[in-house]
């Protein structure tokens, strides 16, 4: 986990597409080609990791 800090704002793209196939799924937005929704579910797990950290 500390790697992901370190690298940010990147993440690595195995992660991120976990990120957000998972996460849009789970808010039912199944679109995750747009650009807004994809910015915003990256700026909710950066929020959320800053929240755990």
């Amino acid at each position: 986990m500390n790697e992901l800090p370190a690298d940010r704002p990147i993440l690595s793209a195995d992660v991120d597409r976990v990120l957000l196939k998972d996460c849009a799924q789970r808010i039912g937005e199944y679109k995750t080609d747009l650009q807004g929704v994809r910015r915003e579910l990256r700026q909710a797990f950066w929020a959320k990791l800053d929240q755990l950290i």
